[in-house]
């Protein structure tokens, strides 16, 4: 049989201290604490040994009730009030506690309810107020319940449950580290709740993962995707299994998410950048990427998984460059060049130094197989740029196929920046609709080629 120490409240009084209950009040006997059990022994007043099958702690707000058998507690529980506005109970034991706080009375403005479980599979229930519910270790159970509710789950693999469909509730994740969840039916019946340390929800209609909040919050940002479902929830539930098993580290994460925005978000950034001088706004990333918005044909869509990346930014660079809203500024600047020409300026502006004569024929002249013909690189060009060797198209289609492989090497002004910038906007939720060279190159991002 294990051993209890009780902890002495301040002010309380033993009114009962026998084998089956021990009854403590204080506050004039407003708020007592009641123990009951099998074989209770004491030592010196204080609870000592015995079978534990309950505890109650109540004050003019609220009640606690603890239940279970438990004969391995270091410490059996404390309890405090303070003026009434907190009311708290840590269970501090090793067994498998349940652990319900009931709010009694309507309570004072600012009461806040907080109850612990400790090392064993716990069940922490909220009342009709505002609960803090800690589950310490172990894989613990939580429910709020009515109010605004934090649902801590310590570790373990801990669970928040809700009443509702999932179709009732809005998750997101919070730079705080924490997900909010917040009850969209009227009257919302289980408020708003701070969700930490917790990996599943549980709703009326079956459960969910969540990744850790911060992961799914960068996932959102980086690849404008959404973290619970399809491509975005399977990147973010890898990340936080590799984060929680210490194979990555947070600086991981972010360089993991920047990698792979290089066939999505990076496509439009870059090829905006250079066309427009600067990045889409969020909102025009969303359409030009999000695979949930109006845009059919998004970088996520099932048109885009054909391309390679290669002709991801080139598709990108002819629509931009060619007709979009960047052509005029590239007719002026690019128009009266011939390709060989165009080629230079581009490869000067994208990697930040001027190539020469010998480089420009490494880029240009290489040949391959096409629909069984042989096309050199500036004849596939003037292919897809549709409009001839020197023409606007060819040029857009070289600018685009530059973007790729300075992204691909991750080399060069453009690409160095754009890392930046996506950094940036995942540790910071930087703004879109930057110039990403004026606002983050750097002298040591230039490459010289050989």
């Amino acid at each position: 049989m294990g051993t209890f120490q009780e902890s002495v409240l301040v002010g309380a009084t033993i009114v009962t201290a026998s084998s089956t209950e021990e009854l403590l009040t204080w506050a004039g006997g407003a708020a007592h604490m009641s123990i009951t059990g099998v074989g209770l022994t004491y030592a010196n007043g204080l609870l000592s040994g015995g079978v534990v099958t309950g505890l109650e702690v109540a004050s003019a707000s609220g009640r606690f009730i603890l239940t279970g058998a438990h004969t391995d507690g270091a410490i059996l529980g404390q309890a405090y009030l303070t003026n009434d506005a907190q009311l708290s109970i840590s269970s501090l034991l090793s067994g498998d506690d349940v652990i319900e706080v009931m709010s009694t009375t309507p309570p004072a403005t600012g009461t806040v309810f907080t109850a612990m479980g400790w090392s064993g599979d716990d069940r922490l229930i909220g009342g009709g107020t505002q609960c803090n519910l800690y589950g310490g270790d172990g894989n613990d159970t939580l429910s709020g319940g009515a109010g605004d509710d934090l649902l801590d789950g310590g570790a373990g693999v801990d669970v928040a449950l809700y009443g509702g469909a999932r179709a009732n509730y809005s998750l997101a994740p919070s730079r705080s580290g924490v997900w909010d969840v917040q009850d969209l039916r009227p009257g919302r019946p289980d408020g708003q709740d701070a969700l930490r340390g917790i990996e599943i929800v549980q709703f009326s209609d079956g459960a969910m993962s969540l990744p850790d909040p911060t992961v799914a919050l960068e996932v959102g940002l980086v690849l404008r995707l959404d973290a619970l479902t399809g491509a975005g929830g399977v990147m973010a539930g890898d990340l936080t299994t590799q984060l929680a098993a210490g194979l990555v580290s947070a600086n991981d994460v972010v360089h993991s998410l920047v990698k792979a925005a290089g066939t999505t978000t990076s496509v439009a950034t870059l090829s905006y950048e250079f066309f427009t001088g600067k990045a889409p706004s969020a909102g025009g990333t969303d359409y030009l990427v999000s695979p949930t918005g109006p845009n059919a044909n998004n970088l996520n869509s099932a048109y885009y998984q054909s391309f390679s990346l290669e002709n991801r930014y080139i598709n990108f660079a002819v629509n931009l460059g060619k007709v979009g809203e960047g052509s005029a500024s590239f007719t002026a600047q690019y128009g009266p060049l011939s390709l060989f020409d165009a080629t230079r300026q581009a490869y000067a502006t994208i990697f930040g130094a001027t190539p020469s004569d010998a480089k420009l024929h490494a880029l240009l002249d290489p040949t391959t197989v096409l629909n069984g013909q042989s096309f050199s690189r500036a004849d596939y060009f003037a292919y897809y740029g549709g409009d001839g060797p020197n023409g606007l198209g060819a040029k857009a289609a070289m600018v685009g196929w530059l973007l790729a492989e300075a992204e691909k090497a991750d080399l060069g002004t453009y690409a160095l920046s754009n890392d930046a910038f996506l950094t940036d906007v995942a540790l910071h939720g930087a703004p879109f609709g930057v110039d990403l060279v004026g606002a983050y190159a750097q002298p040591g991002f230039v490459f010289h080629p050989g």
